[in-house]
């Protein structure tokens, strides 16, 4: 860790059991006294061995409480740092500070000195599990994962601490050495490539609905021609007839968009659970759809009824 924390534009440097994808081992069967559960449930967590600093050096925000420091020893008591998750399920409406859990009724338990914000660790489309961070020190576990904090662009230590490792442990190999954005990036490249596909299919049903709504709307009102003569003759405005093609048109446009929107809140919903970061109800994509289509339909509504209204009535009766 010191020849690690010595190369330059290395900031901080902290060791753990797993790593943040990792998340830890799991651990079932836990005892939380005061916590009455299903009769079959069986209250689990998964647990994380890590050293003094890694929420700070992980970006992980301490909520309650302190972080471990070097009072948490092999000699001292047994202590955990639990996250929101484990907070909300198992300890609900107490204060989870000064508080225990063991791992069975007989075991003396460990002690709650803090509570950090949840952190997704194996997929980001997956909801906070509970989890808990024991300090490296108070367990015989062996450590996996090395996490660095750098100053700048991470990938530039990347030869240097690699480096460092080998001077002073040339046999210990080192493996998977890659920067937190880039695991996220492997993480969400399914995930990215669906929404791609998904994305280009909903701008060509956009596309399309617009041509529809454009051919469909303005064929209607060229074919009304005849009418409109009618109308003119009998006394009517031009702006009379221009109005009542716009009426028609906004009434459809509403029950369209109303029929639109309600059908895309229900696919949206659908597809939550299959891409990352997908709002059901975006207000701007819906409000550019909705817009769009609202443009397109005036326009294939206006520049057909003016030419209707522009013609005199005696050729507008002759129209076919």
């Amino acid at each position: 860790v010191a020849a690690v924390k010595a190369v330059p534009g290395v900031r901080d440097v902290t060791i753990s059991y797993s790593s943040l994808a990792g998340g830890g081992q799991q651990i079932s069967g836990i005892y939380i006294p005061g916590y009455v559960g299903q009769p079959s449930e069986r209250p689990s967590t998964i647990e994380n061995f890590v050293t003094p600093g890694y929420f700070k050096t992980m970006g992980m925000r301490l909520l309650e409480g302190r972080d471990f420091d070097r009072r948490d020893g092999v000699q001292a008591l047994p202590v955990v740092i639990i996250n929101e998750a484990f907070a909300h399920r198992y300890l609900a409406g107490r204060n989870p500070l000064g508080l225990s859990y063991g791992y069975s009724p007989q075991h003396p338990g460990v002690k709650i000195i803090g509570v950090i914000a949840d952190a997704r660790t194996r997929s980001p489309k997956e909801p906070a599990r509970p989890m808990a961070y024991r300090p490296l020190q108070q367990e015989m576990q062996y450590a996996r994962s090395l996490e660095i904090l750098t100053d700048g662009d991470p990938r530039a230590s990347m030869r240097a601490v690699r480096k460092a490792i080998h001077d002073v442990a040339p046999d210990l190999p080192v493996v998977d050495v890659a920067t937190l954005s880039s695991r996220i990036e492997r993480t969400l490249s399914q995930e990215r490539l669906l929404s791609q596909v998904t994305s280009f299919f909903a701008f060509s049903a956009l596309l399309l609905s617009c041509l529809g709504v454009y051919g469909l709307i303005s064929q209607s009102v060229a074919r009304r021609t005849s009418e409109f003569g009618i109308r003119m003759a009998l006394g009517a405005h031009r702006r009379d007839v221009v109005s009542l093609v716009l009426r028609e048109c906004f009434l459809l446009l509403g029950i369209g968009l109303g029929l639109g929107l309600s059908l895309s809140l229900f696919s949206t919903r659908l597809l939550h659970s299959l891409i990352f970061g997908l709002s059901s109800n975006d207000p701007m994509v819906l409000g550019f759809a909705a817009l769009l289509t609202s443009v397109v339909a005036i326009l294939a509504a206006f520049r057909p009824a003016l030419r209707a209204a522009s013609v005199d009535p005696s050729t507008a009766l002759r129209h076919e």
